[in-house]
């Protein structure tokens, strides 16, 4: 469970689940994540900050492959939290 908040104002707030895997190779430094990394759902407007799939970065932080599903209403997130 994660939570966003507003911070003037903590009592406002959105609660997502999320649930992925993480996997570092030692070796090289690459990392992999698998999974549902955001998952904002808010009745009557549905996903409103989602990301899910399959994600590889290369040691200094950069993406060698990204395929998922995303979904970032970053003006409707900030709404629902004034």
């Amino acid at each position: 469970m994660d939570r966003l908040y507003n911070s003037e104002d903590p009592a406002k707030f959105l609660e997502g689940k999320y649930t992925f895997t993480q996997q570092i190779d030692l070796l090289t430094g690459e990392v992999t994540y698998n999974g549902m990394f955001w998952h904002f759902l808010v009745p009557g407007y549905g996903n409103v900050y989602f990301i899910s799939g399959h994600y590889i970065l290369n040691s200094d932080g950069e993406f060698v492959f990204a395929r998922g599903r995303q979904n970032f209403d970053t003006t409707l997130l900030c709404a629902l939290l004034e």
